[in-house]
C-alpha cells in the first residue's frame, strides 16, 4: 500500500507498505533520514475521521492497525512522548526536532500561550533560523517564508503588521546569541508552559458534557471544553490504579487516600478506589486512549530517575555548544510554511502521488531501496547482538567445563577461535585398603582413626 510520510522538517517521504512491515521497522526507516538514534521520544500517528490521532504500535504490523481507507495512507513522524528536562536528550539532532515539533504545536495552536510569549518564541526562531538581525525589510521577508504566528494569535491584535514590529522587537534583542543559545532558550520557555507534553482528547461524561482529557507524563488532567490551560483535576500516575475501556467507555481507577485513611481500620481497603468514567465519540477513539494512557505511564516509569543523573552531568550551555558546533542540522529552509490545516496537505499529497505511473514506479523504487537499506541495517544490528550473546554464552560454557571436566553440548564453536583445553578431572574413584573394608579384625579405635585419615587423603587427592 503507497504511504506518504509527514517530516517534522516539512519534508514528505513515499513508501510503499509491504504487507509483513512491522511498524517499528518503518520508524527505523524514517529515522534514518535525520541520523536519529533516541527513536524512543518518537512515533508515527494518522488521524481518524474525528480528527483525533491514533499512533502506531510498535510491535504490530503496520497494515494491522485500523487505518483510514483514502489512499495514500498519510502518517504523521512527531514527538510522542515530551521529556520533563531537554538535558535528557543526548544527541543534538534530537533536540533539533523537539524544536520544530515545538514550533508547529505553537503555530497550529496546539499548545496555546499568551501573545507575549507567542512574540518573545518568534524572535528565537528568527535568531536560530536566520541569525542576528540585519535589517527591517530582510526581517519582514523572513516572517513570511516561516510560521510562527498563529491565527489566534493574529485575531488578537488589531493588525499584521501590529504583530511584526512586535517580534522585530523580541528579535533585535537576541543579538549575539548562536543558534544553539536560541534553541535552548526556546526549548525552555516551552517547557514552562502548562500545556507542554499534553495530548488532548476529547470526551463526555454520563451526563453528556464535553470535556477534554490531556495525556503527559505528568498524569491524566480534565479540562474544560472551553480551556485547555489549567485541568479542573489532575490525577498524577501514582495516584491512578487501574486504567480500561470498554466500547467506547473510558475508566479510571484513581486512589483515594482520604477514604484509605478512614477506612483503614475497618479492613475495608477495597473501597479506597473512586472510578471515574467518560466516553468517547467511538470504541476505536476510546482504544486510541487508553493505549496512550499506558505508554505514557510507562514512559514516566522509565525516565523517573533519568532526570536526576543526566542534570548532574550536562548543564543546558552544554546543550547549546553541541548545537552550534552541530554539522547536522535538520531544520527547514524556511521555503514553505507549515500548513495550519492538515486535510489541505492530505489532498495535496494525494494529487501528487496520482500524477502518473513513472513517478509512481520511480517511487516504488526509491522506497524499496530505502527499506533495503533499513533492513540491511537492522541485520546487521541484530547480528552484532547474536555475536555478544554467543560470546557470553561461550563464556558460561567454559566455566561449566571447567567444573564438570568436559564441555558441554551447547557449547558455540566458532571457526578459527579454538575452545581453550580443560584439564579433565580423574582419580573421583578409588579403592580402600583392607583396613577400611574389614576393620573388624583391629582395635576399634586405631581403625576408625586410620580409616578417616585414609578417605580424607583419597578425596584431597581427587580433588587435586
Amino acid at each position: 500500500r503507497k504511504c506518504q510520510v509527514f517530516l517534522l522538517d516539512e519534508r514528505r517521504l513515499d513508501f510503499l507498505i509491504q504487507p509483513r512491515l512491522m511498524s517499528c521497522d518503518l520508524l527505523d526507516m524514517v529515522a534514518s533520514h535525520f541520523n536519529l538514534h533516541e527513536k524512543e521520544y518518537f512515533g508515527l500517528s494518522y488521524a481518524e475521521e474525528g480528527g483525533a490521532q491514533t499512533w502506531l504500535r510498535l510491535d504490530k504490523r503496520v497494515l494491522d492497525h485500523e487505518l483510514p481507507r483514502h489512499d495514500p495512507l498519510i502518517l504523521l513522524f512527531a514527538v510522542r512522548f515530551f521529556v520533563p528536562n531537554i538535558l535528557i536528550l543526548k544527541e543534538p539532532v534530537t533536540v533539533e526536532l523537539f524544536f520544530l515539533q515545538a514550533r508547529a504545536l505553537i503555530f497550529k495552536g496546539s499548545i496555546q500561550c499568551d501573545t507575549e510569549t507567542v512574540f518573545e518564541l518568534a524572535g528565537y526562531v528568527l535568531q536560530a533560523v536566520y541569525g542576528d538581525f540585519t535589517s527591517v525589510e530582510a526581517t519582514k521577508q523572513d516572517l513570511k517564508k516561516i510560521a510562527v504566528l498563529p491565527t489566534r494569535t493574529l485575531k488578537e491584535h488589531p493588525s499584521i503588521s501590529y504583530c511584526e514590529e512586535k517580534v522585530l522587537t523580541r528579535y533585535k534583542l537576541c543579538v549575539g546569541q548562536t543558534k544553539g543559545e536560541a534553541i535552548v532558550r526556546y526549548l525552555c520557555i516551552f517547557q514552562s508552559l502548562p500545556t507542554y507534553g499534553v495530548h488532548y482528547y476529547e470526551v463526555k461524561d454520563k451526563g453528556s458534557i464535553p470535556w477534554w482529557l490531556g495525556l503527559s507524563p505528568r498524569g491524566i488532567g480534565v479540562y474544560d471544553h472551553t480551556d485547555k490551560i489549567k485541568p479542573r483535576k489532575l490525577f498524577q500516575w501514582n495516584q491512578i490504579e487501574n486504567i480500561y475501556f470498554r466500547d467506547r467507555k473510558f475508566s479510571l481507577e484513581i486512589r483515594d487516600s482520604y477514604r484509605y485513611v478512614q477506612t483503614f481500620k475497618i479492613f475495608h481497603v477495597h473501597k479506597d478506589m473512586m472510578v471515574h468514567v467518560w466516553y468517547a465519540s467511538t470504541s476505536t477513539l476510546a482504544k486510541a486512549m487508553w493505549s496512550m494512557a499506558i505508554s505514557q505511564h510507562q514512559f514516566y516509569l522509565d525516565k523517573k530517575k533519568v532526570e536526576t543523573k543526566a542534570a548532574a552531568n550536562r548543564t543546558l550551555r552544554d546543550v547549546a555548544r553541541e548545537l552550534s558546533i552541530s554539522t547536522s542540522s535538520v531544520q527547514s529552509s524556511g521555503t514553505s510554511d507549515i500548513s495550519d490545516s492538515i486535510s489541505s496537505e492530505y489532498s495535496q499529497s494525494i494529487s501528487t502521488i496520482d500524477g502518473g505511473k513513472q513517478k509512481d514506479s520511480s517511487s516504488s523504487r526509491a522506497a524499496e531501496r530505502e527499506m533495503a537499506a533499513a533492513l540491511l541495517a537492522r541485520r546487521e544490528a541484530l547480528m552484532e547482538k547474536l555475536r555478544q550473546k554467543t560470546e557470553e554464552l561461550r563464556d558460561i560454557c567454559i566455566q561449566e567445563a571447567e567444573f564438570i571436566g568436559e564441555y558441554p553440548p551447547e557449547t558455540p564453536y566458532t571457526v578459527g577461535s579454538p575452545l581453550p583445553p580443560i584439564r579433565r578431572r580423574v582419580g573421583t574413584s578409588f579403592e580402600f585398603s583392607e583396613l577400611v573394608v574389614d576393620g573388624h579384625k583391629h582395635d576399634e579405635e586405631i581403625k576408625r582413626a586410620q580409616m578417616d585419615v585414609e578417605i580424607q587423603s583419597q578425596i584431597t587427592s581427587a580433588a587435586r
